[in-house]
């Protein structure tokens, strides 16, 4: 049997199981995980592709997307395939890969966000003021971690959220500036 038309083997249902729990990751971050090269990761990625366990998608970079087929392979629930990653959440999970890939191969327990969303202990409501009025949403925090030594489902763990990235605390200062501006110049005219 040539190498090219065989199926997905033992290693690529391991390197499953994880990109199952993250539902998508670039190339890299899976293939450091699973301590694969490139050219093994791309060629596991083809054959759980021909599979249908995964699929390619192209945008900024390559992402690996677990399909429900694979979720189930995997043993998740189906649900946690993603359907799409839209533009705007491109960044956001690719670096969810990058930072669970970052705590497995130090040694951490992590959980990622699909599990987190199973457990209602993670989930706050968040209210702040806008042009609006006052907003509620719920909100989760993008994964957790925990040391090697953790005992307990929660003990010693830190939440992780990589929705509040830098650039939108600048974003906040920036628009704070300009508010203290313009009533600089309403006090000046009168």
């Amino acid at each position: 049997m040539s190498r090219s038309s065989a199926g997905p083997g033992r290693r690529s249902l391991e390197g499953l199981e994880w990109l199952a729990r993250v539902g998508a990751s670039p190339l890299e971050p899976w293939g450091l995980v699973n301590d694969w090269g490139r050219t093994v990761t791309y060629d596991h990625a083809r054959r759980l592709a021909a599979a249908g366990m995964v699929r390619m998608t192209r945008g900024d970079g390559s992402l690996v997307v677990v399909t429900a087929a694979g979720a189930a392979r995997a043993g998740y629930p189906a649900s946690w395939a993603l359907r799409s990653v839209a533009p705007s959440t491109w960044a956001h999970v690719s670096a969810c890969a990058w930072v669970s890939a970052w705590l497995r191969l130090r040694g951490h327990r992590w959980w990622s966000e699909r599990e987190l969303a199973q457990d209602a202990f993670w989930r706050r409501d968040v209210r702040y003021q806008d042009r609006r009025g006052t907003a509620r949403v719920p909100h989760r925090p993008t994964s957790l971690c925990g040391s090697p030594g953790a005992r307990g489902d929660r003990g010693r763990a830190a939440a992780k959220d990589l929705r509040t990235p830098d650039r939108d605390l600048e974003h906040v200062r920036r628009a704070q500036r300009r508010r203290r501006r313009r009533a600089v110049r309403r006090a000046v005219r009168l």
